[in-house]
C-alpha cells in the first residue's frame, strides 16, 4: 500500500470514474456524479480516512459518514485501507470490514461483502486489479492475489492465487490467465 495522501487517492478514484464514464467534459461528469451514490460513498470514505483527530473523526462519522452509508447502502469504514483508483460499479448492499486491505485498481459490484468470520478479528487482504462481482462474499483471514476475478455470487473463504478467475460456493478456480 503506497503512502499517497487521502486527497490524492480521492482524485485518482474520481479520475477512474471519469474515464469509465467516457466523459467528454467536466459538466458531463458532474451529471454522472450527482446520480452516482457510489462516488458519494468513496468521497465520504476518503475524507474520513484522512481525519486524524479522534473527536473530529467521531463528529464526521456521525454527521456525514453515517447518513451517506444509509443513503447509499455502502459501508466502508474510514479505518479500511484501500489503494488508489478504487471503483464501485453499482451501489447498494456493500460491506467492507474496517480491517480489510484492498489494493489499487480494484472494482467492486453491488451486494459484495468483504468481512470476517463471526467472532474473529482478521479480515481479507485483496491484491491489485481485483474484480469482485455482484453478490460475492470474501470472508476471513485470507489473501486474494492480484489480477483475480471473483464471479457473481461466489463465496471465498480460502486464499486465491494471483491471475485466476474463481466462481461458485465454495469458490474454485475456473480459469487461469
Amino acid at each position: 500500500m503506497s503512502k499517497i495522501s487521502g486527497f490524492s487517492l480521492l482524485k485518482r478514484d474520481l479520475q477512474r470514474y471519469y474515464e469509465s464514464a467516457r466523459c467528454k467534459n467536466i459538466l458531463q461528469f458532474l451529471g454522472i456524479f450527482l446520480q452516482a451514490p457510489a462516488i458519494w460513498a468513496i468521497i465520504a470514505y476518503r475524507i474520513g480516512a484522512t481525519i486524524r483527530i479522534d473527536i473530529i473523526k467521531t463528529i464526521y462519522i456521525f454527521l456525514v459518514w453515517n447518513p451517506i452509508k444509509i443513503i447509499t447502502g455502502i459501508e466502508i469504514y474510514p479505518q479500511t485501507k484501500i489503494g488508489e483508483r478504487f471503483y464501485i460499479r453499482h451501489f447498494g448492499g456493500i460491506f467492507i470490514n474496517p480491517r480489510a486491505i484492498i489494493g489499487k485498481n480494484c472494482t467492486i459490484f453491488n451486494g459484495v461483502t468483504i468481512g470476517t468470520k463471526i467472532g474473529r478479528k482478521e479480515a481479507p487482504v485483496i491484491g491489485d486489479n481485483v474484480i469482485i462481482a455482484t453478490g460475492a462474499k470474501v470472508i476471513g483471514k485470507i489473501n486474494i492475489g492480484s489480477n483475480v476475478t471473483i464471479g457473481a455470487g461466489s463465496v471465498v473463504t480460502k486464499d486465491i492465487e494471483p491471475g485466476v478467475t474463481v466462481a461458485g460456493n465454495p469458490a474454485t478456480v475456473i480459469k487461469k490467465s
